[in-house]
């Protein structure tokens, strides 16, 4: 049995962020809820025009509306993105050929990131194979290493060591790596049609903010801090969370990691968050977290090897304003904007502050940031500490002690190393 074979069934998804394999009564929600959505999807505004044979019933014709747009859409990584992750979602054979033409001629390393990762999501039992193939037929070495590592994840293979020599940084973290995290999310309408929107990696970046994983070699097995970074306008808002909880090794390289994340956060009933418009209700988040990782990498100056690659399945709910998925006429693929998903809490689901779900994957690796041939394992300052609480001087003291997780306005200089 496979580490995230044995993680599906013993680690069950609380709410939040979580890992490998939903419990069975949630797949049943998630099957049935997943057909109603089927029949209502919604679809990105951009869309309607001028690729308007996109919302055909014909999946054969909307796949060479799509084929015959990606030119277009190869310029603009807000449009490009959601179109792909769509039409694999409704149609994940089909779209495969595009998927593929879109890692092969997209310029932007990310794009092709992208691209790549819902090949692995989506791409099934092909998806191995065709990541592998397409890792030898582009020259940007981080999308290529990119689809090795996703090809290996897909089929259970063995990761490979990372060869290339280690950036250490300077960071009270010893390691920082970004997640690329694809989801859908779903939010029942009053009238019973069921609102199903599909983020890709760039959408939940613009929406809900980059996540970055945080860990020290002397605890990882024991704690994790994330720390997410949510673009609005030109400034950030910042938050952390402090994960703590266990590490199973299956493998002196291999971690099958369940932890749990317990803080009280703002939750802001406009529906945006810092709007406080409609008011506000402080509610105690319960995340639970639950990953694999591969660290095959020659051991660092501590005698541990950095995690090379993690990967796992996240769901939990969500609260958004359900007028904003309806009159939203942005024209970025996106019905929702910055900060427009917040993350919610099962025992708000009564009251009707939590209304929504959403299900699917993260991935992660150390890479090499700023191409100059060397892996970078903090490639941003996160602006947390390891306890979790917001540190803008990166000096391992929090900011306030024991009172702030959150911080808005802040510059994004200060993520630069």
């Amino acid at each position: 049995m496979s580490c995230r074979c044995f993680a599906g069934c013993f680690f069950v998804c609380a709410i939040g962020i979580v890992g490998y394999a939903h419990a069975q009564t949630t797949q049943l929600w998630d099957s049935e809820i997943r057909k109603a959505a089927s029949k209502e999807a919604s679809v990105p505004p951009f869309l309607e025009q001028p690729f308007a044979p996109l919302l055909r019933d014909d999946k054969t014709l909307r796949m060479e509306t799509l084929n015959a747009a990606l030119p277009i859409l190869l310029e603009s990584q807000s449009r490009l993105q959601p179109a792909l992750y769509l039409a694999a979602r409704t149609a994940p054979g089909t779209a495969m050929p595009i998927l593929e033409r879109a890692f092969r001629e997209s310029k932007d390393t990310r794009d092709k990131v992208g691209a790549a990762i819902a090949i692995r999501r989506f791409g099934r039992d092909a998806a191995a194979a065709t990541l592998k193939k397409l890792a030898g037929m582009v020259e940007d070495k981080e999308a290529a290493d990119w689809a090795t590592v996703l090809s290996l994840d897909a089929e259970g293979g063995e990761i490979p060591a990372e060869t290339r020599e280690l950036d250490r940084g300077n960071s009270y973290f010893d390691e920082v790596i970004p997640l690329e995290i694809s989801l859908d999310v779903f939010v029942p309408q009053e009238d019973g049609v069921v609102h199903s929107i599909t983020l890709s990696p760039h959408d939940v970046r613009s929406v809900y903010g980059q996540a970055h994983a945080c860990t020290n070699f002397n605890s990882r097995d024991s704690r994790l801090v994330i720390a997410k970074h949510l673009k609005l306008k030109d400034r950030l808002h910042v938050e952390g969370f402090l994960f703590k909880g266990m590490t199973f090794h299956p493998a002196e390289h291999r971690g099958v990691v369940n932890f749990l994340s317990e803080s009280k956060r703002l939750l802001f009933l406009s529906g945006t968050i810092l709007d406080r418009s409609a008011g506000t209700l402080e509610a105690e988040m319960r995340v639970v977290r639950a990953a694999t990782w591969s660290a095959p990498t020659p051991r660092t100056w501590t005698g541990t090897a950095p995690v090379r690659f993690v990967s796992g399945d996240v769901s939990g709910w969500v609260y958004i304003d359900r007028q904003q998925l309806l009159d939203d006429d942005d024209e970025d693929g996106n019905p929702l904007d910055a900060g427009e998903v917040q993350l919610s809490s099962h025992t708000l689901v009564g009251e009707g502050k939590a209304n929504g779900y959403f299900s699917g994957n993260f991935y992660g690796k150390i890479s090499d940031v700023d191409g100059d041939g060397r892996v970078d394992l903090v490639p941003v300052t996160p602006l947390v500490n390891q306890d979790g609480f917001i540190d803008l001087d990166s000096n391992g003291v929090a900011d306030e002690p024991l009172t702030t997780q959150t911080q808005t306005g802040v510059d994004p200089k200060l993520t630069e190393r």
